[in-house]
């Protein structure tokens, strides 16, 4: 069992249902009344940043509990994370400055994840090392 990787797929499932429903009760409305094409943007946008955070905290948590998917794994779920985090963050710091403070909850627990993903990811290959 690697501690780790469980607590980074717990913080990730975590994340992607309050993604949601953040969502849901704070923009959901906002995107309802886009014109469709950039209503059917955002919405698949956002749909795709809590799927991928359930579904890559749901890998995280099986390789936790069982180390049944390859070593790589949780390096391409930290790859992919890192990606989003980058494009978003960068996103708010170059376009939408004022939103920054607002952000802050979350940087903390995506740095929180990250941090505990790599340390995951260290346990995970020194424990196949020892093998």
């Amino acid at each position: 069992m690697n501690i780790y990787l469980l607590a980074s797929g717990t913080l990730s499932v975590l994340l992607a249902v309050a993604h949601t429903w953040w969502g849901f009760a704070n923009i959901y409305s906002e995107i309802a009344r886009l014109n469709t094409t950039a209503g059917a943007s955002l919405e698949g946008s956002f749909h795709q940043v809590g799927a991928t955070l359930l579904v890559g905290g749901l890998a995280l948590l099986i390789q936790g509990f069982r180390g049944y998917f390859s070593r790589a794994v949780p390096m391409l779920i930290l790859a992919i994370y890192s990606v989003n985090f980058i494009v978003g963050l960068l996103i708010v710091l170059l376009k939408y400055p004022a939103l920054v403070s607002q952000t802050v909850p979350q940087l903390f627990l995506y740095a929180v994840l990250f941090i505990s993903l790599a340390v995951g990811i260290r346990a995970q290959k020194e424990r196949s090392l020892n093998r």
